[in-house]
């Protein structure tokens, strides 16, 4: 399940910050999102959309603070040792209790394991970390305020190109078992936040034109 993340290219260009009119984008529509700006810059936006705005700003503000994330951060690591490599374990397995070290797990359909949903391995660190960097392009876009690009990028930065905190760019330990080296195609399915969130906000912070 090995395969290499295109957009990794991407961020090894230089971090400038502009202006994201006329971008191509991949989930968005530009249109849309530059009609909306100009509707706040010159307060003729509707009152949910200032609203949405206003949230928006309130949340990104708050994301100054974060703490940048890393998969160097979890406590359990994947079968290679390696702490760069992103680790998840399927929701629905758990260790068998006949043995003394519970491997390998065994499936239970439809009962998660509430294990496997901690940040002692790196999925919910990936939404947290994507969904971070979306409200800070989104809140950059609409503001033109740096200070949103600025942490957004260096979230980027510390999860996928600095050499002390960079996960490699694979996903063969995503969705994985305890107990069973098999690599598991569901694994993919954790890496879908990453288009989904990430391609566009390097649109948006000028990182590409």
């Amino acid at each position: 399940m090995k395969f290499s993340f295109l957009f990794y290219a991407v961020f090894f260009i230089t971090f400038s910050v502009s202006n994201a009119f006329g971008a191509q984008f991949i989930q968005l529509d530009g249109k849309q999102l530059a009609s909306v700006k100009v509707s706040i810059e010159n307060g003729t936006s509707s009152e949910a959309t200032l609203k949405a705005y206003q949230s928006l700003i309130k949340r990104s503000d708050l994301l100054l603070e974060l703490e940048n994330f890393s998969v160097t951060q979890k406590t359990i690591l994947a079968a290679s040792g390696d702490p760069h490599d992103y680790l998840s374990i399927s929701r629905y397995w758990w260790p068998d209790a006949r043995k003394d070290n519970g491997l390998p797990w065994l499936r239970r359909d439809g009962q998660t394991n509430p294990d496997t949903q901690t940040d002692k391995v790196d999925r919910k660190r990936l939404g947290k970390m994507t969904l971070a960097v979306q409200d800070l392009s989104h809140a950059y876009y609409f503001s033109g305020n740096e200070v949103y690009a600025q942490k957004g990028t260096e979230l980027l930065k510390v999860w996928f190109l600095n050499s002390e905190t960079r996960m490699n760019p694979h996903m063969n330990y995503a969705q994985s078992v305890p107990g069973i080296n098999k690599k598991r195609r569901s694994g993919i399915l954790d890496a879908r936040l990453i288009p989904l969130r990430v391609l566009d906000s390097v649109i948006l912070f000028g990182l590409i034109r």
